[in-house]
């Protein structure tokens, strides 16, 4: 009989997006930074008391000495204040025929990201299926998106075009996802050269198809049962334009920081202004960047003066520029045709 583990695992991340100004922190003092090897920039913070709101709070949990940082059921490994990014752990689904019993056995996991900040990102994840007679998809709201993976063709290493491995785009403003497989499409006739077939939703600079993922369980050991995604996030589920009507739980709190709206869903985010770096999250977080210190990301062939949010590039004495090249001055010469004549008058 199929293992559904989907109910177990739709566990919805609840969050807070309606602050009080006096419960939003002023910034990391006194809270902890540091989860394992991962640091922990505001708006997240270990404990819900020292994030922006519940939906930043982070669990610091130490697994046989070794210290984890998760946000509910899902493990974090890297948070991007600048690109607002999370990178998370995700269950693999699979269906895998079992020869004693003579049954497919299934688990099929589904995520629930409805009412927090986070959205799967489409510029970094896809919907991956793996496997020869595989056909398998993720149902949303509104959607049933997925593909089928067949090896009538020789599956080859890192090609995932339809043998052996099948991908489709993620949509914008992906939240929930179940997982299914058709069952019109098993393994119980390939199982000797073919057992499983899995079913992932993943950051795709992290997954290479490989041909061994075919006739053994390679994948689910490569990635240990779980996989890397990339999930956007945004402050509260409103407009930079909302946001501003009430300044305090207004996030944006930096000098030198701006309010952008976000690309995948509803709800907005904080930058740092061009020319500064840092975290618009919190008081002076946005801090000037001094360019002339990066010659390779600001050129500056000569003379270099950083300024409050640019530089300026001037060229050495001698020198003028052209097209923001410096090149050196041409002195006055008299061509031959100048040159004075001497001669006689009668």
């Amino acid at each position: 009989m199929a293992k559904l583990l989907l109910s177990a695992l739709l566990i919805c991340i609840s969050a807070i997006w309606v602050v009080a100004a006096a419960d939003v922190p002023a910034g990391r003092r006194g809270c902890q930074t540091r989860c394992g090897n991962l640091d922990i920039p505001f708006p997240f913070g270990i404990g819900d008391q020292c994030a922006i709101h519940g939906g930043f709070g982070l669990d610091c949990k130490n697994d046989s000495g070794t210290y984890r940082t998760f946000i509910g059921p899902f493990e974090v490994t890297k948070i991007s204040v600048p690109d607002a990014k999370a990178w998370m752990k995700m269950g693999i689904s699979w269906q895998c025929y079992d020869p004693v019993t003579k049954q497919m056995n299934d688990s099929m996991v589904g995520q629930n990201f409805t009412n927090t900040p986070y959205r799967f990102s489409y510029e970094d994840n896809k919907i991956f299926v793996i496997g020869c007679n595989t056909m398998a998809y993720m149902r949303g709201v509104s959607y049933v998106i997925g593909c089928l993976s067949t090896c009538s063709d020789e599956p080859t290493n890192g090609s995932c075009s339809g043998a052996g491995c099948c991908s489709v785009d993620v949509p914008p403003d992906l939240g929930y996802v179940e997982a299914y497989f058709n069952k019109d499409y098993n393994t119980s006739q390939i199982w000797n050269y073919s057992r499983c077939g899995y079913l992932v939703v993943m950051e795709k600079a992290a997954f290479r198809y490989s041909t061994t993922y075919i006739p053994s369980i390679n994948f689910w050991n490569d990635y240990n049962g779980t996989v890397p995604a990339v999930m956007d996030w945004v402050i509260r589920r409103e407009t930079c334009e909302e946001a501003k009507r009430d300044m305090s739980s207004y996030a944006c709190v930096s000098d030198n920081s701006d309010c952008h709206n976000s690309t995948n869903g509803h709800g907005y985010l904080c930058k740092c202004s061009k020319g500064f770096d840092g975290n618009p999250y919190i008081k002076d977080g946005c801090k000037d960047i001094n360019e002339c210190l990066d010659n390779t990301t600001y050129p500056c062939a000569g003379l270099c003066q950083n300024t409050m949010g640019g530089y300026d590039c001037s060229c050495h004495q001698g020198q003028h520029k052209v097209e923001d090249v410096c090149v050196p001055d041409q002195k006055n010469q008299k061509s031959s045709w100048e040159m004075p004549v001497v001669g006689m008058y009668v």
